[in-house]
């Protein structure tokens, strides 16, 4: 079995962590750098991504000993975790802390500090005219991005059977000027039972305010070069002993230098979780002319 990713852990642990947690609650958008590297993480309610910006892969966090400092947050694998960022948040929400890897030691200083979150907020909701503010959702800040978002929640997270409940726990995958990235954690309640059904990737053209799909970003005819593409990740991830004939899904979401790919046990015969991100300039031949207004070129 392959490692199990940090993005199924921190999708199933997160949302009970978020609600003891003090690290940055809310949503925040943060942008700095990790030793001389520029870095941008997006937080929801304790569950947090972040990705290199000249690479514009997101990664998932873990946010562990929650509700003290100094807070630590890991790439955290099966049965291993990896690289952690440790410190400390100000008051105005500024992370300074250390990047260090666990296999070689390596340490790099951290600065984060809050940046504008482009097309979304945090409202507040109240139960009745005269009524006290009771809780804080996330919304867009462009009506047709908004009625897009609650149709898919609708279409994802409403059950017809009157004896499940789902649950979707929404996370910021990517939000920058062309682009919104979510995965949605969802779980089912039947008859008190709770099962893990897998992470839901969505992704948005902003301006447009709709939800783009692999025909939109790839050209006819690419399927077979995308899965050799996909194998070959897979393969460099998790090697030989590993393989699976896994295919191209459409289960992915978009940033502005490439494409994450994410398989749950529903989608292959297989335990865990597993993920492929291809940079865009692996799959030049295979895009649409129309990718370009959602690229942004590698930041230094």
């Amino acid at each position: 079995m392959p490692p199990l990713p940090l993005l199924l852990l921190a999708l199933i642990l997160l949302p009970a962590l978020g609600a003891q947690s003090r690290f940055l609650p809310g949503y925040r958008h943060l942008r700095g750098t990790l030793g001389p590297y520029p870095i941008t993480m997006d937080v929801l309610n304790g569950a947090v991504f972040f990705s290199y910006d000249r690479i514009g892969h997101p990664i998932s966090l873990q946010v562990l000993y929650a509700g003290k400092e100094p807070y630590r947050l890991c790439e955290a694998y099966y049965e291993a975790e990896q690289n952690c960022l440790a410190g400390r948040q100000t008051a105005d929400g500024v992370f300074r802390g250390t990047w260090m890897n666990s296999a070689t030691g390596k340490a790099l200083p951290v600065l984060l500090r809050p940046a504008a979150a482009p097309h979304l907020a945090m409202a507040k909701l109240r139960t009745g005219p005269s009524a006290p503010s009771t809780d804080r959702i996330l919304v867009a800040t462009s009506g047709p991005l908004q009625v897009a978002l609650d149709r898919d929640h609708n279409e994802l997270c409403v059950d017809p059977d009157p004896h499940r409940q789902l649950s979707c726990v929404p996370q910021i995958a990517w939000n920058s000027a062309r682009l919104l990235s979510l995965a949605v954690s969802i779980q089912s309640y039947y008859d008190g039972t709770k099962d893990f059904i897998g992470v839901a990737y969505q992704t948005y053209d902003v301006v447009r305010g709709r939800r783009l799909r692999l025909d939109d970003i790839f050209r006819p005819d690419s399927d077979n070069e995308l899965n050799r593409l996909i194998r070959l990740d897979y393969l460099r991830q998790f090697g030989p002993e590993d393989e699976h004939s896994f295919q191209t899904t459409p289960n992915f979401l978009l940033t502005s230098q490439g494409i994450l790919f994410g398989w749950d046990q529903e989608h292959y015969q297989a335990e865990g979780h597993f993920e492929v991100f291809l940079p865009f300039t692996a799959l030049e031949a295979l895009l649409r002319p129309e990718v370009s207004r959602w690229r942004e070129p590698p930041k230094k």
